[in-house]
């Protein structure tokens, strides 16, 4: 046999499994590229809050306190420009499961939506991320002054 047939032949098989990896990573990678670049999330208890205009910005928080629901439920009964209460209470590290992809979440059924709140707690969803246990550690809350609920994200 010629010496370069033999490695024509090799060459053929490494290009081959090279296809067939290529393709299985193809596969792979489907599901990811047909997601929504900006799904809908459907969160048991969930409501979505945010300032309008800044979609980057918003978060989720859930709760099946009577009271904060009831007061998100006003909430939503009035055009955006008319709601007037925002969201505070307490946080800790990771999404909760629920929060987007933020570092951090409300504690479920432990926040509310107040007229009122302290400036040190006021920020931005991103400086949580930032300096997380500051915000977990030392302030332990967090009331965006200009966040309102969006909309319910459960039926």
């Amino acid at each position: 046999m010629p010496a370069g047939r033999g490695s024509r032949r090799q060459a053929g098989a490494a290009h081959a499994i090279s296809l067939a990896t290529r393709f299985c990573l193809l596969l792979a990678l489907l599901p990811i590229s047909c997601a929504s670049a900006d799904p809908e999330p459907h969160v048991d208890g969930g409501y979505l809050f945010g300032s309008e205009g800044r979609p980057q910005f918003d978060f989720i928080a859930v709760t099946f306190d009577s009271l904060a629901v009831g007061q998100v439920e006003a909430q939503l009964a009035l055009p955006l420009s008319q709601r007037y209460l925002h969201i505070n209470g307490p946080i800790d590290r990771g999404d909760g499961g629920h929060n987007l992809d933020w570092k951090w979440h409300y504690l479920p059924s432990k926040w509310a939506m107040v007229e009122l709140s302290i400036e040190v707690c006021d920020g931005t969803p991103d400086s949580l991320d930032a300096d997380l246990n500051y915000w977990v550690d030392t302030i332990g809350q967090f009331c965006p002054w200009g966040v309102r609920v969006l909309e319910r994200l459960y039926d």
